[in-house]
């Protein structure tokens, strides 16, 4: 087992994706009222990391299985972020540009999903650290 596999097996990984679409939009989902935490708050689309596999799968399979978003209708897939949260979890946040339109994505987890202007993406109430992660996008891309 390598070291990557070990530590993404002991520690809890997550990824989530800041997806572009050809406006420059991202697009955002809206948790529902049935998830036990952060209710009716935005957040990116991802998951957690199986053990063994890598965060680029993972990502790629999290898109699929929330908006049916396939690697057909990617661009570029780029890691942007790494944080290591305060309860020792790791998140790796990609970077998704997309040619995919909201007509070409079916939402199976959450309430809404939407792209949103860069200028209007802060406007709303987040869940986990999805507003710091948002802000230090903005900030690296400006």
């Amino acid at each position: 087992m390598s070291l990557m596999t070990k530590t993404m097996a002991s520690t809890p990984t997550f990824v989530g994706a800041i997806i572009k679409n050809t406006k420059g939009e991202i697009l955002l989902q809206k948790r529902d009222s049935k998830v036990p935490t952060f209710k009716n708050c935005w957040t990116l689309f991802g998951g957690q990391v199986k053990v063994g596999e890598k965060p680029k799968t993972a990502i790629l399979r999290e898109l699929e299985e929330e908006i049916s978003l396939t690697a057909n209708s990617i661009k570029k897939c780029k890691i942007v972020q790494i944080n290591h949260q305060e309860n020792e979890a790791n998140q790796y946040v990609f970077l998704i540009n997309t040619h995919a339109t909201i007509n070409n994505l079916i939402l199976k987890e959450g309430e809404q999903t939407k792209f949103i202007k860069r200028k209007d993406i802060l406007n709303r109430k987040f869940a986990f650290n999805i507003r710091e992660v948002l802000e230090r996008y903005l900030e690296q891309s400006k």
